[in-house]
């Protein structure tokens, strides 16, 4: 398995709309059997930080690039063939959205 560098993470999650980062975490959840917690600290957030993201808690919230980034790398490492597949149809949305125009 190849290694997915900071950089390479960050630049890639500027590109993740916000209704799509919720993908990725769902991704990291499922691969950690719905453990929350797990979830949490693979990402490297709290809990009530994934709450939120999850739209589980009063307040809902998006994750930042910064975060975003974070949950790519997590992704990757836990389920790098389904990151890979998530990526290639982002691209493929942009590629259909770019031809419209």
């Amino acid at each position: 398995m190849s290694y997915l560098r900071d950089d390479q993470a960050i630049i890639l999650a500027q590109y993740i709309p916000s209704k799509e980062r919720l993908t990725l975490i769902h991704i990291i959840l499922d691969a950690n059997g719905g453990n929350i917690s797990k979830t949490a600290k693979d990402i490297g957030i709290t809990r009530a930080q994934l709450y939120r993201y999850l739209g589980r808690a009063e307040r809902v919230d998006v994750p930042s690039d910064e975060i975003s980034a974070r949950i790519v790398k997590a992704a990757y490492k836990l389920r790098p063939a389904q990151t890979k597949d998530f990526f290639k149809f982002l691209l493929k949305q942009f590629r259909t959205l770019i031809s419209r125009l």
